[in-house]
């Protein structure tokens, strides 16, 4: 299923301290309770930034946002693979939320005019970080190419009966730096049999919280996996 065709272009994420309540009182030392203590608020602290950072509502407005590019790519590709975010990735993306975001942007002759301050700004917003877009090599299944004074057209459109979802099917917390790993089951929601699809594309996002952004998380990383979550 493909896409109906318009145009977009672009000009310019316990110790348990177990309350150390040791029924022997007596053996505890002021220091210990007080090291103890001092653990026990640290925890706690942590625990309540990880709870008060954590915001599905806006990690799903961010992937929506790039519901669109997602979907071009496995109704247009036999089993999509994603290794990394990549400028190849990250301008579509970008277009995608642009469309979503800006549809009061000037036209001329079924083209959107995009600023250059535009695409800066929601590359930054969902990765974090601007893309130089001479260093983009427009993939056909993307609707991206590039026009002659250097910006980007995009193919958009709706998509007819067929409406593009997600669910979000897992969120784990990483290791490193506060971020998450998010897993996003895709799929397709058919109007006329009002019934869901099979999962199309699985994909795996490194999101990070990040102040700046309008989501407030950044997408750091992503990639394919093999099989729904």
């Amino acid at each position: 299923m493909k896409k109906n065709l318009a145009m977009l272009m672009l000009v310019g994420t316990s110790l348990m301290c177990a309350s150390c309540s040791s029924s022997d009182k007596k053996t505890e030392s002021p220091q210990a309770t007080e090291a103890v203590q001092a653990t026990e608020a640290a925890q706690d602290t942590t625990e309540g930034n990880t709870e008060a950072t954590l915001d599905e509502t806006k990690i799903e407005s961010m992937l929506n946002d790039t519901l669109d590019w997602v979907t071009m790519q496995y109704t247009n590709i036999e089993n999509p693979s994603i290794t990394e975010l990549s400028v190849a990735q990250a301008v579509p993306m970008a277009c995608s939320a642009i469309e979503k975001n800006h549809s009061d942007l000037e036209a001329d002759n079924d083209l959107y005019i995009v600023p250059q301050d535009i695409f800066e700004e929601t590359t930054k917003n969902l990765f974090g970080t601007t893309y130089d877009i001479t260093t983009y090599t427009p993939a056909e299944f993307d609707k991206v190419s590039k026009a002659e004074d250097g910006g980007l057209r995009l193919a958009v459109g709706d998509w007819g009966l067929a409406t593009p979802k997600f669910s979000i099917a897992n969120i784990a917390n990483n290791d490193d730096a506060g971020s998450y790993m998010v897993t996003v089951n895709y799929y397709l929601y058919d109007e006329e049999t009002a019934s869901d699809s099979e999962t199309k594309l699985v994909v795996n996002y490194t999101v990070t919280p990040n102040e700046e952004s309008t989501y407030g998380y950044v997408i750091t990383n992503m990639a394919t996996a093999s099989a729904a979550q």
